[in-house]
């Protein structure tokens, strides 16, 4: 079963994994740079958090019930997904100031719980359900942290 980002256990680990990533971590697929990396992830939990409402394309409606179901379920995202326009960071942000970001915001997450779950639907995949929403930031961070070697 695929944990949550709201769950104990994968709290800590995910935390850990962030703390073992450093400026020298090389990716093992893509483009994004470590740092460009960190505060990527940032974004999709900065919508879930501060209630960030963004549009939904034509395509979201058609397809994004189906990628939910591979936005939750129990398999890891496979490498080369495209990335949201959106969420694709173009400067070099600072290293250590994303990653601090970036653990803050997972601490904000964990903390806060499902309740804090935006009632707003994702981009592209619509409604979810605070359980969906755990389980796609928890696979989220698990992907790119595999990506560098985390």
């Amino acid at each position: 079963m695929t944990p949550s980002i709201f769950e104990k256990q994968a709290y800590e680990a995910m935390k850990k994994r962030l703390d073992s990533i450093t400026p020298a971590s090389q990716r093992q697929w893509g483009t994004m740079t470590v740092s460009q990396m960190l505060a990527h992830c940032q974004q999709p939990m900065g919508m879930i958090l501060d209630h960030r409402k963004l549009p939904r394309s034509v395509v979201s409606y058609i397809f994004g019930g189906f990628f939910k179901k591979m936005a939750t379920n129990n398999k890891p995202y496979k490498q080369g997904l495209p990335t949201d326009k959106t969420f694709i960071i173009h400067n070099e942000p600072e290293f250590q100031a994303e990653k601090e970001k970036l653990a803050q915001m997972i601490d904000r997450l964990y903390q806060s719980g499902e309740k804090a779950v935006t009632p707003h639907p994702h981009p592209f995949f619509g409604k979810m359900t605070p359980v969906e929403w755990g389980k796609s930031q928890y696979k989220h961070l698990d992907h790119h942290f595999r990506q560098f070697g985390a």
